[in-house]
């Protein structure tokens, strides 16, 4: 980064090493970071032909009108205090080009600086046209103010040409609040052409001294802020669209209908359709100044409401609401004081601080609560659209469903929620339920056709009832449970040995009841019938036969 100085002493190329004061030239290249200053006389004016990009241009108070720089191209300033203004009519244009200022200002910080005191120009003060050399070189630029995240931007009092304020989807705001002036502005006014912003306008103060901050706005207004619920930049969600805090603005119109933001106007926002948008406004002091044009006018649109702590319309300027005469449709002004008509307007007081247009009855619109609709058919159901009216729609006939069709819309349909479920149909899904599921020692299966149509079939897969499959089944002890073998008049012989315990102690065979024992086999040598065994810690051993 460094400063360079231009000096013109070649020709009027800023590409030239000799045009600049210091040894060599600046890069001007999408790298560049460094300082112009324009001051003196120099010998020709800088013509920028190609997109240039440094930190800061300053137009110093001795700049000579005519040998300052002609920007007839795009130019970025990437500087946190980029464009400095010490003398009045010496930025010329002759094309449309945008300048670009991307440096992290901060909160309550501006991108323009104007000195009109010690060290600067007092016509800075009084001049209509501030830094430019005239209206077209004014006309020809836009200020783009292009800043980091979490930014704020003010504006000190002068002239600008065309604002844009794009938030490149950051956390970006425009506050319309009081700053600390340099040495000497007194020019009392933010003097703007067109005002075209993507960021919501949200003061940062509401303090006593920003009831002297003035914006006047001498052109179209393009507002695209986006501050619904679904906002891509989150911070902005819920935010007013448009606030001016507790400064004056001014609005002159620069066509035959020139629409006033309101509250509630779906006009305005990101996509400026009716039915999406999100668009609220608030208005401390507002004046609507006088076109140039005689034809040129204020409009707002029916069934909107303006609100406002204090009105004026200027002598010569025009304020009308759009009242369709043909249906039920008005405007109305609600106003804290008296509103002060020097121009004309098509409003009639109906009550203290309420005016409405004239001749007709108002549709109360959905950003005051009301539903922006004339009258409802029976029976239909009411949908939201952002702050346009409430739609409606119709009720639909026996067996439609409501439906969200492809663009988001609803509709009656009598297919998109399906038919009934005919009986087919419903055993299909209870078979499927059982495909591919998990069995264990049994085979579940559906019948999908022929005999036993739709029904389910249980077949055990386990049907060993061999001696072995037995023991193998009741392997393991029993716990805590009791097993009972028969009922209680059952027989059960037991071929061979029958086994109490493993022999060691507390193995008990506790019988109830009689136990005979017989020998029904062929005649052997010898028969053991039965044989006890008493334990070392058995109590007694008792036998009766007979």
């Amino acid at each position: 980064m460094a400063t360079f100085t231009w000096d013109g002493s070649e020709d009027g190329d800023p590409t030239d090493p000799d045009n600049w004061a210091e040894s060599g030239a600046p890069t001007l290249s999408s790298g560049g970071t460094d300082d112009l200053v324009f001051s003196g006389t120099a010998t020709n004016p800088c013509t920028f032909s190609v997109a240039f990009y440094c930190n800061s241009i300053t137009i110093a108070d001795d700049c000579a009108v005519g040998r300052g720089p002609i920007i007839n191209v795009n130019a970025t300033l990437k500087g946190n205090t980029p464009l400095i203004i010490k003398k009045a009519g010496i930025i010329q244009s002759a094309s449309t080009s945008v300048i670009t200022f991307t440096g992290d200002v901060g909160a309550n910080k501006e991108y323009v600086y104007f000195y009109a005191g010690s060290g600067g120009d007092a016509t800075l003060n009084t001049s209509e046209l501030g830094m430019f050399d005239s209206s077209t070189s004014r006309a020809n630029i836009t200020f783009k103010f292009k800043p980091g995240s979490n930014d704020s931007i003010c504006m000190q009092d002068g002239v600008y040409p065309h604002i844009e304020i794009d938030t490149d989807s950051s956390t970006v705001y425009f506050s319309p609040t009081y700053t600390t002036l340099t040495e000497s502005n007194t020019f009392g006014r933010v003097d703007i052409l067109g005002f075209n912003s993507d960021a919501p306008i949200n003061p940062l103060t509401r303090v006593e001294n920003d009831l002297q901050k003035i914006f006047h706005i001498n052109g179209t207004i393009t507002l695209q802020m986006d501050v619904s619920a679904t906002a891509s930049v989150t911070a902005h969600r819920g935010k007013l669209a448009m606030d001016w805090g507790l400064s004056t603005v001014k609005f002159t119109p620069n066509s035959d209908a020139w629409y006033l933001p309101v509250n509630g106007d779906a006009n305005f926002g990101p996509s400026a359709t009716v039915g999406s948008n999100t668009f609220n406004a608030r208005y401390h002091n507002l004046i609507i100044g006088k076109s140039s044009t005689a034809s040129h006018r204020v409009y707002i649109r029916p069934n909107y409401i303006l609100a406002c702590y204090s009105l004026v319309v200027e002598n010569g300027a025009r304020l009308f609401g759009d009242a369709q005469y043909a249906s039920i449709s008005s405007c109305e002004i609600h106003t804290t004081k008296t509103p002060q008509i020097y121009g004309d307007w098509n409003f009639t007081q109906i009550s203290e601080g309420v005016y409405r247009t004239r001749a007709n009855s108002m549709r109360l619109p959905v950003g005051s609560g009301g539903t922006g609709n004339e009258n409802i058919a029976p029976y239909s159901i009411l949908y939201g659209q952002g702050h346009g009216a409430l739609g409606t729609l119709s009720l639909g006939s026996t067996g439609e469903v409501l439906a969200v069709k492809s663009d988001g819309t609803l509709e009656w349909s009598a297919s998109a929620g399906g038919t009934s479920l005919t009986t087919e149909e419903v055993q299909d899904i209870i078979g499927g339920m059982v495909t591919g599921n998990t069995e264990t020692n049994i085979a579940v299966t559906y019948v999908d056709g022929g005999v036993g149509l739709g029904k389910l079939n249980f077949v055990s897969v386990d049907e060993d009832v061999t001696i072995a499959n037995l023991k193998t089944r009741l392997a393991g002890g029993f716990g805590g449970n009791a097993v009972q073998i028969g009922d209680s008049d059952d027989t059960v012989t037991i071929g061979n040995n029958m086994i109490v315990g493993t022999g060691t102690t507390d193995n008990v065979l506790n019988v109830q009841g009689e136990v005979a024992i017989y020998d029904t086999g062929t005649a052997k040598a010898t028969t053991t019938l039965l044989t006890l065994t008493q334990q070392a810690n058995a109590d007694k051993l008792e036998s009766d036969s007979d």
